[in-house]
């Protein structure tokens, strides 16, 4: 199976005339959850009554975050300054998973059925960006990525039906 979703979601907050009173001088912006392009697709292989496997692909656009449009130095430090609020975005995520499901034929008219679950979450282990950060240091300013599950996660789990 495939599906793909074109969804966005902005704000905009005008409180009153005063600037201060306004977010990204009024206009609208996209929101933290602003995704616009998800695609996923499975594979299913049913191979035998003895076993199946799978392989499924997850594809969004990464979110928005806020990177500063210029710095201000005053007074030997460095300050950044924001113009426009989630003006850039992290890069898009995707990953690869498989599953490899046994079962027990002899299980067929038993009471209790249980198969084996071999599965492999992030096949090629891409360091999906969660959030990033961004540091002054001195005049300098670096970005740092921070991942979760930046690295194939294996599993192997047996399930019991009653």
């Amino acid at each position: 199976w495939l599906n793909y979703t074109y969804s966005r979601s902005f704000n905009k907050i005008s409180i009153g005339p005063n600037y201060t009173q306004q977010v990204n001088n009024g206009d609208w912006y996209a929101t933290n959850y602003d995704r616009p392009h998800a695609f996923n697709a499975a594979l299913v292989f049913n191979q035998a009554k003895m076993h199946d496997f799978s392989f499924n692909f997850s594809y969004s656009t990464g979110r928005p975050f806020t990177v500063p449009s210029a710095f201000i130095k005053s007074n030997g430090v460095t300050y950044p300054f924001y113009n426009f609020r989630n003006n850039s975005r992290i890069p898009d995520y995707h990953r690869l998973d498989f599953s490899w499901n046994i079962y027990n034929p002899v299980n067929k008219d038993r009471r209790f059925k249980g198969n084996w679950n071999f599965t492999i979450y992030n096949i090629y282990g891409r360091k999906n960006a969660y959030s990033i950060y961004l540091k002054t240091e001195g005049t300098q300013t670096k970005a740092y990525k921070s991942t979760i599950f930046g690295a194939p996660i294996i599993s192997l789990s047996y399930n019991l039906k009653f």
